[in-house]
């Protein structure tokens, strides 16, 4: 999987460079085998990932074709659905390089708690874009996910 995020500007310390709010611009996997590459929440999936200069680290994301319940309480079939369609978790970071280590310390999936998760971020122009390897999801191949800055005013949200 990969996300593809954008910075208002690059810097040579992914640790620095990645603080911020990214906005989901896409999430992709591609398919080690056939080379296949799928968007996995649609072609314009919605979220948000906030990396914190103390080393955390929020995430949500959801699919750009969610369909909303029948009623204000979803059934259990309709909840189901919904809980495909997403991702949420949080926790710290640590960068070192262009590799990025993620340790879950709660997560919309429990078995993913309290993992480390290795990726590979890079921040190029005003995009960050992280790589979950396929080893973390060896169904899924290479999974590719891209960011764009979210402004709050000007800068990235950050306080710059």
């Amino acid at each position: 999987m990969s996300l593809t995020i954008a910075a208002v500007q690059a810097q040579d310390n992914l640790q620095t460079s990645i603080v911020g709010v990214w906005k989901l611009s896409s999430f992709t996997r591609k398919d080690l085998q056939s080379g296949e590459v799928t968007n996995v929440f649609g072609e314009r999936p919605v979220g948000y990932l906030i990396y914190t200069k103390a080393g955390r680290i929020f995430a949500f994301l959801v699919g750009s074709d969610r369909k909303a319940p029948n009623n204000a309480e979803p059934t259990d079939s309709e909840r189901a659905e919904l809980f495909k369609s997403m991702v949420g978790y949080t926790g710290t970071y640590k960068s070192k390089a262009a590799r990025s280590s993620l340790e879950q310390m709660r997560s919309w999936i429990q078995s993913w708690t309290g993992i480390d998760r290795p990726q590979v971020a890079q921040v190029v122009g005003d995009h960050l874009t992280i790589g979950l390897r396929p080893a973390v999801h060896p169904s899924m191949g290479r999974v590719p996910v891209a960011f764009e800055p979210y402004a709050f005013g000007e800068g990235r949200g950050d306080g710059r």
